[in-house]
């Protein structure tokens, strides 16, 4: 039970460290299409169709849920950050 024990509490902060540093680079990171999804989001959030309103040329899923998720929240400023 002792080795065990021990093995956790070298496993938890290593785990720890590394979940915290992929949050650190999702969260810094910016990709040159990821204001597309964002704008699609936003339209879909607001109503609006994407392949009339917006020339979206993918499959309509993340600003689906984008659209869902800016819509819950109320349309605020912090768009990207909500995306992110």
């Amino acid at each position: 039970m002792k080795k065990g024990a021990s093995a956790l509490w070298l496993l938890v902060p290593i785990l720890l460290f590394t979940v915290a540093g992929v949050f650190a680079r999702v969260m810094t990171g910016l990709d040159h299409n990821e204001h597309m999804y964002v704008t699609a989001g936003v339209l879909v959030s607001q109503g609006r169709q994407l392949y009339r309103d917006f020339a979206y040329l993918q499959m309509p899923y993340l600003p689906l849920l984008y659209g869902g998720l800016y819509r819950w929240l109320g349309n605020g400023a912090y768009n990207l950050l909500a995306s992110k």
